[in-house]
């Protein structure tokens, strides 16, 4: 699970509230938002944590094992070398210097696909 909390949530745009916006145009279907939503939120977090360690790594020459996320950096364990993660969106963005083979920008979209239904606050009665 990636460090939540190494995101500063102003840094975060979570677009919400108008399914015409979305790259799946269509409604909740039972208040399904936070069970659905919710993981592919933390699945598109996850990408964008390796995508940002992968960059960071890159840029301050170190193995990306080595880089962790703490107080709005990226940082390699063991030594005072540091990049902002806000330099580690500008280098994602401008993509002068990322590692070989890498696709430019910061930005991804997960999405889950459940083979169940979700009600997450409902309750299902069955009478004969």
């Amino acid at each position: 699970m990636p460090n939540v909390s190494a995101f500063p949530i102003s840094q975060v745009q979570i677009v919400h509230g108008d399914t015409r916006q979305g790259a799946v145009r269509h409604g909740t279907y039972g208040s399904r938002s936070i069970a659905v939503g919710g993981t592919a939120i933390i699945k598109a977090m996850e990408k964008v944590e390796a995508k940002g360690k992968k960059i960071a790594a890159h840029l301050l020459e170190a193995s990306e094992g080595d880089i962790v996320i703490e107080n709005g950096e990226f940082k390699v364990t063991g030594t005072d070398k540091s990049i902002a993660l806000a330099d580690g969106r500008i280098a994602a963005d401008t993509a002068h210097n990322l590692p070989d083979g890498m696709e430019p920008g910061l930005k991804e979209t997960a999405f889950l696909r459940s083979h169940q239904l979700h009600f997450p606050g409902g309750r299902l009665y069955l009478r004969n």
